[in-house]
């Protein structure tokens, strides 16, 4: 299955580019932003693939739902100080400042938290095939914490890739609603993690309607024929790339990953191929056409 090949190739990019914090400088949110992607696609992956064991794919779902449970309780927590909070920004940003501590306390591709320290490319390596794919040395058989090694912490560190990233969420959009660029309220969805649960790119839009301008727009610069499909051409894949981050950064699109998006564009528009890092990946003047849809796709 193509899916799951274009998978397997996203997740060792992810890797490539954690073993290239030991010695490369990176943003902290560059780091978590792999960090969840590569947690993500190593989820669907390993309770897909065909090629693994039914009852490892069984024991790999049980354990998404643990970390599903564990960022329900933590978004809950959130949102009960949230509401009670007198300044909401000056509250967010410093639960954002206290998730990235640990990021920071050494830098170079490690983490370090209350005695608890990791090189995080190593930390990832433990999820790969030949060595603990399904978390068995952090889980028991029956998904309780193991008794061997810093199980709980290292749970914990992989939970809070996720709550963090959440809390950037919510902290973008209190941005967007004090600048007047949306009238939505200043949180974020806090349920969309792990789950590969969108079946069309129309299912990634907050609005309907915004998909159907985006068709139309697509139309009109001769990206989409008039039966909504891709116009293979030159140059022309770099036009979808730029469209994903300006939705992105008019918060038109549900929280997802590139990979998602990536699959479900190809199969919307009957793209041959497109590449999840290429609607993350820098190429030249990809500024000036970023400006360039933000003002002619009106929203």
């Amino acid at each position: 299955m193509q899916e799951i090949e274009n998978c397997s190739k996203e997740m060792l990019n992810c890797k490539k580019w954690l073993h290239s914090t030991l010695f490369t400088p990176y943003s902290i949110e560059q780091m978590t932003e792999t960090l969840e992607r590569y947690l993500n696609l190593h989820f669907w992956y390993y309770s897909i693939s065909e090629h693994i064991q039914p009852e490892k794919r069984q024991r790999i779902r049980k354990i998404s739902k643990r970390f599903v449970l564990n960022f329900f309780i933590q978004t809950r927590n959130f949102y009960t100080a949230f509401a009670a909070s007198e300044n909401n920004m000056a509250f967010v940003r410093s639960e954002i400042a206290r998730l990235e501590y640990p990021f920071l306390f050494y830098q170079q591709g490690r983490y370090y938290n209350n005695g608890f320290e990791a090189v995080i490319p190593q930390a990832i390596d433990l999820l790969a095939e030949d060595r603990d794919p399904f978390f068995e040395l952090v889980f028991d058989e029956n998904i309780d914490f193991s008794n061997v090694g810093p199980s709980e912490d290292i749970f914990n560190f992989y939970s809070d890739i996720y709550y963090l990233q959440f809390l950037r969420g919510v902290w973008k959009n209190i941005e967007a609603y004090l600048v007047g660029e949306s009238n939505e309220p200043p949180v974020a969805y806090a349920g969309n993690i792990i789950a590969h649960r969108y079946d069309s790119f129309i299912s990634l839009f907050k609005r309907t309607e915004d998909f159907d301008q985006v068709v139309l727009y697509l139309k009109s610069i001769d990206i989409l024929d008039e039966n909504a499909a891709f116009i293979t051409g030159s140059g022309k894949k770099k036009y979808l790339a730029v469209l994903v981050q300006a939705l992105q950064k008019k918060g038109k699109l549900k929280p997802v990953y590139n990979y998602e998006i990536a699959r479900l564009m190809t199969m919307q528009f009957k793209i041959d191929s497109l590449s999840p890092d290429y609607i993350s990946k820098d190429f030249p003047k990809r500024r000036d056409l970023l400006e360039e849809v933000m003002k002619d796709l009106v929203l």
